[in-house]
């Protein structure tokens, strides 16, 4: 694993297709497994990562550019033409509505306690324990390895020899 993450959607995808694959599987994170990428490597029966390794990052995020006010000041003006008065919410043209930011609020307090609980589940840990980490910071590996987060400090090599104990033969890479 090398990703900063992604779209929740994309990562839960993968994450359910290691976890159905039926083979032993180990993830190993190079640079880093940060958000949906950290949220992939959990779904795998044994995480390694470097000591350099950036891990963590649980949470989820919905940021925008706002150019409100360089609008305004440019005498731009926003006409807002919509279906709806949220279907435009994260219209970079316009202030953020105190309505819309609380439906975005919700969505992301939902986005980020799926996360805690899959994290939870992958992981067998509390889902207090993985609560308390989710504050969206990252952590490198040998207090990802405290935090219960990874299972050991490792690379390729470490991994591969992990596999073939335990099918009791050699282990090839996929790209080699």
């Amino acid at each position: 694993v090398d990703s900063n993450g992604g779209g929740s959607e994309a990562g839960q995808e993968i994450a359910n297709a290691i976890r159905t694959f039926g083979k032993p599987s180990v993830a190993v994170i190079h640079g880093g497994g940060v958000s949906s990428g950290y949220l992939v490597a959990a779904a795998a029966d044994r995480i390694l990562a470097l000591e350099g390794s950036t891990v963590g990052s649980i949470g989820a995020t919905y940021s925008f550019l706002n150019q409100y006010e360089k609008n305004k000041k440019e005498g731009i003006v926003y006409e807002q033409l919509s279906s709806g008065p949220f279907k435009d919410t994260f219209s970079p043209d316009k202030p953020l509505t105190d309505a819309e930011r609380e439906i975005i609020t919700r969505d992301l307090d939902i986005l980020r306690n799926n996360f805690v609980a899959q994290v939870a589940m992958y992981r067998r840990l509390p889902v207090e324990k993985v609560a308390a980490l989710a504050d969206g910071s990252t952590m490198l590996g040998a207090q990802a390895l405290e935090n219960g987060l990874i299972d050991g400090i490792g690379g390729t090599r470490e991994a591969l020899a992990h596999l073939e104990q335990i099918i009791g033969e050699p282990v090839s890479l996929c790209w080699q």
